[in-house]
């Protein structure tokens, strides 16, 4: 999970991955180049 790209949305209890790990994306995000135009909505995993 990196909060300069993604937007958590939903965090799901998790005994096979990591905490903080990206487990689905819900909705796409966008850049530009080096330019964020939209965050990925996401879900992540919590312990």
């Amino acid at each position: 999970f990196d909060p300069n790209v993604h937007q958590a949305v939903i965090h799901e209890e998790s005994a096979e991955h990591r905490e903080g790990e990206v487990i689905g994306e819900l909705r796409k995000g966008y850049m530009m180049g080096d330019r964020l135009l939209r965050p990925a909505m996401v879900k992540v995993a919590k312990a």
